[in-house]
């Protein structure tokens, strides 16, 4: 784990979206293609805006939403709107992507699993030897109650082992119902950028670094288990 002794919130921002890039160009030159999955919400934002003037191959990286709300397509809510606006709607507008990469999840609220096996079965994602849909890269804004993507602290979902997305049913926070990567998801990512930006996250970063605080307690502590983890705080 690295943490940069970072006191602006702007240069986390910056930091984070080089770590990113710099990890999309290892993947895309060790197999030709990456795959990056990001959170939505006030946290990323102005990473975004950093990362899409960044020298990456976006024409072969996959963008995915770490979570996602079921919320219909057009709802400003969805965490895929922030996504759109910062990120992958630029890169499209200026030939730098195209649709096909830039993959949302669906609105099927009334399906038996709101969509999640078609979705997965689109963003075609290599899967590791334990069979785990494995991300290049994931970014995750961690909660002022250490929660990352829709992994909330005391949640059943933290002991699952599946192996894909999951359904969240009673989401603390609302929408009550959402989609979220598992954690065998963050443990097999190549990398875990992990980020606490604004003062409210204080108390959540120094969760997060106790020796004696646990996942259940902190689940953004699931990073730690990534192949690699970085973590961006500026307050």
């Amino acid at each position: 784990m690295s943490i940069a002794e970072i006191t602006s919130r702007g240069e986390a921002e910056r930091r984070a979206a080089e770590e990113i890039a710099a990890s999309l160009t290892a993947a895309i030159a060790e197999r030709g293609r990456a795959s990056l999955a990001l959170p939505g919400g006030r946290s990323i934002a102005g990473v975004l805006t950093h990362l899409r003037s960044l020298p990456v191959r976006w024409e072969v990286v996959t963008v995915i939403p770490a979570d996602e709300r079921v919320l219909p397509l057009d709802d400003p809510d969805r965490n895929w709107t922030v996504i759109e606006r910062e990120l992958t709607g630029p890169l499209r507008n200026r030939g730098a992507m195209s649709t096909a990469r830039a993959i949302a999840f669906p609105y099927k609220p009334d399906g038996t699993d709101w969509g999640l096996a078609g979705f997965e079965r689109e963003i075609d994602l290599p899967r590791n030897t334990e069979g785990v849909l494995a991300i290049d890269v994931i970014a995750l804004g961690a909660g002022e109650d250490g929660h990352v993507a829709s992994l909330f602290p005391g949640s059943d979902l933290l002991a699952s082992e599946h192996a894909g997305y999951l359904r969240v049913d009673d989401s603390p926070k609302p929408p009550p119902r959402r989609i979220t990567v598992s954690p065998r998801m963050i443990r097999a990512s190549g990398l875990a950028v992990v980020l606490f930006l604004g003062e409210s996250k204080a108390e959540a970063l120094r969760a997060f670094t106790s020796g004696e605080t646990g996942v259940f307690e902190c689940p953004a502590r699931l990073a730690l288990e990534a192949r690699r983890c970085e973590v961006c705080a500026g307050f």
